[in-house]
């Protein structure tokens, strides 16, 4: 499998961007039409609805980091990585397929990292 690791790490930083979060027709290009969010406040999301919330975010920036991929097939790519937003840590998985030569997110989680 030739998975360009580093295409789909720029595009999920790019979803973390308020540029990014802001364009309508880029969220449309890179959410896939039947994509699920299970997000860190225990809500679930589809396409329109992850688009709606990010209409009204404030221009926020998240830091990311320590990425791992799993590829799953040869068109699909399992991303974890680390967000921190305010000081405050979660968890992140994505799943990335690749339709018509155009790699999408097709489902997102978020877990809150707790202090122990």
């Amino acid at each position: 499998m030739d998975i360009d690791f580093d295409e789909i790490m720029a595009l999920e930083i790019e979803l973390s961007q308020p540029t990014a979060r802001k364009n309508l027709q880029r969220l449309s290009e890179l959410i896939a039409d039947d994509f699920e969010e299970f997000g860190s406040s225990g809500r679930v999301f589809n396409k329109d609805d992850i688009i709606s919330e990010l209409q009204t975010e404030d221009n926020v920036t998240y830091e990311i980091k320590d990425f791992r991929f799993t590829a799953l097939s040869a068109s699909c790519v399992l991303v974890k990585y680390v967000s921190i937003f305010e000081g405050k840590s979660a968890l992140r998985s994505s799943i990335w397929i690749k339709r018509a030569e155009q790699w999408v997110v097709i489902h997102h989680q978020g877990t809150r990292c707790y202090e122990s």
